[in-house]
């Protein structure tokens, strides 16, 4: 019993980082799909970015961001409360 719970968690925890690939933190702000929504709060997925818009409940400072996408490319803003993922550098 305790190693097919071990299983499921473990199961939502990879099903949660791969549904949000784009994820930054963002105080009381954040919006993933199910089942990623469940775990937001650890730290796989604390927000998700969505390209071209920005999440509302953040802080307006851009910060250059040095996290990567699945893909390895940079991601294009870090519009973030902390400077978990962003060096802090501004953008101008």
């Amino acid at each position: 019993m305790v190693k097919l719970l071990a299983t499921v968690f473990i199961l939502m925890c990879v099903i949660g980082y791969i549904s949000c690939t784009h994820c930054y933190y963002c105080r009381d702000s954040y919006s993933c799909q199910f089942p990623a929504r469940m775990i937001c709060s650890t730290p796989y997925c604390f927000s998700v970015k969505i390209r071209g818009s920005m999440l509302k409940g953040c802080t307006s400072d851009k910060y250059v961001c040095d996290k990567k996408d699945n893909m390895g490319n940079f991601l294009d803003i870090c519009e973030i409360c902390e400077e978990d993922f962003c060096n802090t550098r501004k953008l101008d």
